[in-house]
């Protein structure tokens, strides 16, 4: 493994997969242990991190967008999962049916949202007209992924999977709630900690005429300068409605509802320990972490440990997480745990901080140490959380500028993706040139500027036509759709 961080943009693709995978495991994330393929199994210490995220996610989305929490079944009834690959998009071959039925009984793993929620619309509306529906739920999903699988990345067994389905009788209502939850995604990637953009898939070639009216997305790019996705929002319109027969009637008239969807996955927390993670492993804001300060012993003796408890009750009558590590392995071994699972601040308890009552505070990848008496320890924890989650959320900054550039010209651009950053340009609406330059270059269309366009004189800068949308372009990651 290098040695800077700075070396991590130097890895390939596939190192970075195993650094990743090997940090899952020793920072006590999730493991691959379970015997079945493409299916992880949380620690309490990963449980309690991604615990932390999701419950800022529902009540971002609760308190932006007016949605409500529901619980679903982790199955659907074969048929009307089938009316949506029937329809829609089929996806039968990647799910996981029942093996045991009858021909009127044939269950499915659920997969998504839609097909679930869509029957159920459908029901409610016969009786229940007051519209917006704006639900969401938290659960896992089942689908068969070939090939490689990755921890919280690509997965068959998908956990966590948040995701909402809206339903709306006016254009006015489904735009607004669209909006909100656009702001939903901006306000909770940027309490996270993960820059974004937010983009629209463009609708440009064959293999992205999906089953949505529109495609929004929240991306990143991380240290392998690899693009990624972190959310989805989908004006359904009115697609799903006339599979599902969500509608409802005004006198004698039949209207079909306008549907919206929204998703996210654990891969929002794979990516939130990329981005911040170093050669020592993972580096977790304090505002996120489920342990604030790791406390260790530098050796196992009574008196040690019994300051140690006495520190740690201290931490938990002022409100502030911590951990013991005893002396059960050697002191470097625990250092390079405490690393690895991002810890912010460490404490290390000896003679020479019994007798001085005085601690050196640790903080986790940044200096510099700090000392502080015993007993001031709570309220220079709390000071130095907030200073930490500042330098923290600024380097991830910085690192995404880095990899983000604007091309004025096809000398820059072709440089700028040669080199594989996420590079925005400006193109006219002849397909030729955008399209052209992907295949050119290898390099994706990543998505449309959301809500900009170019200024009135912005020229492509193929063919220097006016321009009319933003581009970006770049590397996914593999399997990334």
């Amino acid at each position: 493994m290098k040695t800077k961080i700075e070396k991590l943009n130097n890895l390939s693709e596939g190192e970075f997969i195993e650094w990743l995978k090997s940090y899952f495991e020793f920072g006590e994330i999730v493991n691959n242990d379970f015997p079945a393929k493409g299916a992880s199994s949380w620690y309490p210490y990963g449980y309690s991190l991604i615990e932390n995220v999701l419950k800022l996610a529902s009540n971002l989305l609760i308190q932006n967008a007016g949605f409500q929490e529901i619980v679903l079944p982790s199955f659907v009834h074969g048929e009307d999962f089938m009316k949506e690959c029937r329809y829609i998009k089929d996806f039968s071959e990647r799910v996981y049916w029942s093996p045991l039925y009858k021909e009127d009984d044939l269950h499915v793993v659920t997969p998504t949202i839609e097909a679930q929620l869509g029957s159920l619309y459908a029901k409610w509306l016969q009786d229940d007209k007051n519209l917006p529906y704006k639900y969401f739920t938290i659960r896992g999903v089942g689908r068969y992924e070939t090939g490689r699988t990755i921890p919280l990345w690509k997965e068959r067994n998908v956990w966590p999977f948040f995701e909402g389905f809206s339903v709306h009788n006016s254009e006015t209502d489904l735009t607004l709630t669209i909006h909100q939850q656009v702001k939903f995604m901006e306000e909770f990637f940027k309490i996270l900690g993960v820059p974004v953009l937010i983009v629209e898939r463009p609708k440009i070639t064959p293999r992205l005429q999906e089953y949505s009216e529109r495609r929004i997305e929240a991306i990143t790019i991380t240290q392998d300068k690899r693009v990624v996705i972190l959310a989805n929002i989908y004006d359904l319109g009115e697609i799903f409605s006339k599979v599902y027969d969500i509608s409802y009637s005004i006198g004698d008239t039949k209207y079909y509802a306008l549907t919206s969807a929204i998703g996210l996955s654990g891969r929002v927390l794979a990516t939130l320990l990329t981005i911040n993670g170093d050669n020592d492993g993972f580096v977790i804001p304090p505002s996120l972490a489920p342990v604030l300060v790791a406390i260790v012993p530098i050796y196992d003796k009574n008196v040690l440990n019994e300051w140690v408890k006495k520190i740690e009750k201290h931490f938990f009558k002022n409100g502030i997480s911590s951990e013991v590590f005893l002396a059960t392995s050697s002191l470097g071994e625990r250092r390079k745990k405490i690393k690895a699972m991002g810890i912010p601040f460490i404490i290390e308890i000896g003679p020479n901080e019994i007798k001085s009552l005085i601690v050196q505070i640790k903080q986790r990848a940044f200096p510099p140490i700090i000392h502080s008496k015993i007993t001031q320890l709570p309220s220079v924890i709390k000071a130095q959380s907030e200073s930490l989650e500042k330098v923290i959320k600024s380097r991830a900054v910085e690192q995404f500028k880095a990899l983000n550039r604007v091309a004025k010209s096809k000398i820059n651009f072709l440089r700028f993706v040669k080199n594989e950053f996420l590079t925005k340009a400006s193109f006219c609406d002849e397909p030729t040139c955008y399209e052209g330059i992907s295949k050119l270059t290898g390099k994706e269309i990543i998505g449309r500027t959301y809500n900009e366009s170019p200024s009135g004189k912005s020229k492509c800068i193929i063919c220097e036509r006016k321009a009319v949308q933003n581009l970006y372009f770049g590397v996914k990651w593999k399997g990334e759709k």
